[in-house]
């Protein structure tokens, strides 16, 4: 499914429609790349960015889709979790508003959906009812994002910078360089969402 981009700007960040929070601000990111949003509407950079966000789970649904006939739950179940994870840590860098047409078309509802029930039905009608039962309760694992909420809480509970504005910030960065954009350093990058999760802390406890 397209993320849709519709969204609310708040002085703590940006929420959208899909449920994605964003501590950074149209103002933080035009500090990143001086004259971004000249150049591409925030609607449509975050129009690039909310498919990374959820890229990781994605990924990992299609290992569990095409394994679980073939390796059976428990080796896709472990290659799957493992790739998510890999993912998870690196969507940052691999964020590419190049790529994210192609994002796009894996994440695709009626897509997974149909494969889902085809690769598990499948699986049981072999039967293999029990690997059938656990590919179903790992895919429901990915598809709603129980695991990486957790993964975020716990960069959020270490201090760490969320991965959701990492992925902002790199598609902004890569936008920035299409159009010949100034982008200072990463330093300053990084003081500028760090104020801005401090921000955001503070102004959510009053």
């Amino acid at each position: 499914m397209r993320d849709t981009a519709s969204f609310v700007e708040t002085p703590i960040g940006i929420f959208t429609a899909s449920g994605i929070w964003f501590h950074l601000t149209g103002r933080h990111l035009d500090r990143i790349a001086p004259g971004i949003l000249q150049k591409e509407p925030l609607e449509d950079i975050l129009d690039h960015a909310q498919p990374w966000v959820r890229s990781s789970e994605v990924v990992a649904i299609w290992a569990l889709i095409v394994l679980v006939p073939w390796a059976g739950a428990g080796v896709a179940a472990g290659v799957a979790l493992a790739l998510f994870t890999l993912w998870y840590f690196n969507r940052g860098a691999l964020a590419h508003p190049a790529a994210t047409w192609l994002i796009r078309f894996i994440s695709n509802d009626f897509l997974v959906h149909i494969l889902a029930v085809a690769s598990l039905s499948w699986t049981g009608m072999r039967g293999d009812g029990a690997d059938a039962i656990i590919g179903m309760a790992v895919f429901l694992l990915f598809r709603f994002g129980w695991l990486r909420t957790l993964l975020d809480k716990y960069l959020a509970a270490a201090g760490k910078p969320p991965m959701n504005d990492r992925i902002l910030q790199m598609v902004v960065i890569r936008l920035a360089l299409r159009h010949d954009l100034t982008v200072p350093g990463l330093a300053t990058m990084r003081q500028d969402l760090m104020d801005a999760i401090r921000t955001s802390s503070l102004t959510r406890k009053k």
